[in-house]
């Protein structure tokens, strides 16, 4: 068989004041997602990253290292290196590499701040805790929205590389 092989970025944005991440409800599937999307052909995976934490917030961040520090230079020796690395959708004939990311708000950042994506992103945004993402969903003004179980175990284990 041969594959069709995609490439994205996701980020698992951090606040550190409130020690909880970001996700957004998606447009498609209804449940919480990390912020990320395709990697364009002229981006290398931190570059699409930033990209898209922009352009599904509005918000600008610093990406962190494989060991969950932030990393606020950039060389083009030295580039930052994704939290993990996932091979998804192994038994489909369209598989997708993701690169995952942790990133920080900038230190000033408010949570009650609004926060700003471009046209035809999702609106719905969530500010969610270790004990949420473990708990496999959140409940906002009566509504139970669920976090997909590969979501819940990569945001299980920002947390363990954030908080331990």
């Amino acid at each position: 068989m041969i594959y069709n092989r995609t490439m994205t970025a996701t980020a698992y944005l951090y606040n550190e004041k409130t020690k909880r991440i970001l996700l957004h409800k998606h447009k498609k599937f209804g449940e919480l997602y990390p912020l990320g999307g395709h990697i364009e052909p002229h981006e290398l995976p931190h570059e699409a990253v930033l990209r898209e934490i922009y352009e599904e917030s509005g918000a600008s961040a610093v990406l962190a290292d494989k060991d969950g520090k932030k990393t606020y230079s950039i060389d083009r020796f030295f580039l930052p290196s994704p939290a993990f690395l996932l091979h998804e959708n192994l038994s489909q004939p369209i598989q997708n590499l993701d690169f995952v990311y942790i990133a920080f708000f900038p230190e000033d950042f408010d949570e009650g701040t609004p926060l700003k994506p471009l046209s035809g992103e999702s609106r719905e945004f969530y500010f969610v805790s270790e004990d949420e993402v473990l708990d496999g969903k959140i409940v906002r003004n009566g509504e139970e929205i669920p976090i997909p179980g590969h979501i819940k175990k990569t945001a299980s284990l920002v947390f363990k590389s954030l908080l331990n």
